[in-house]
């Protein structure tokens, strides 16, 4: 017999828990979590093929470790936008409005950093 000293199921719980979740047949959650989705698709594509070619430029979010790929804007905005879905869904059965709030949240950092790219562009 061999000893896993790993437990694997608690995280399999918790995906089952994600996955399951009635929060995925509200039609209003799901409008804002495909327009996040794309509006995250926007900025990645912008980043790559607009921001990144312009040069170098202050970014206080920077690290040394990124070196010349310098991912932190959109990361930091996706990082938050998964955190707050996560929120959302775990909290969705005791506050729908706290579930909306937290999603809606992540689509408002998304427009505000696509009008901080906006402004990165005219300004170059």
């Amino acid at each position: 017999m061999t000893h896993n000293k790993y437990n694997f199921n608690a995280l399999f719980e918790w995906q089952k828990t994600i996955i399951r979740n009635s929060i995925w047949r509200d039609w209003r959650f799901m409008l804002i979590f495909w327009i996040s989705l794309a509006l995250n698709i926007i900025i990645w594509y912008l980043w790559q093929t607009k921001i990144l070619i312009i040069g170098p430029f202050y970014n206080p979010f920077a690290h040394e470790f990124l070196g010349t790929f310098n991912l932190s804007l959109p990361l930091l905005a996706m990082i938050l936008i998964i955190l707050n879905l996560v929120l959302a869904v775990f909290s969705w059965k005791r506050e729908k409005l706290a579930s909306f709030i937290l999603i809606s949240i992540g689509l408002f950092v998304q427009i505000l950093v696509l009008i901080l790219f906006y402004y990165f562009l005219k300004g170059m």
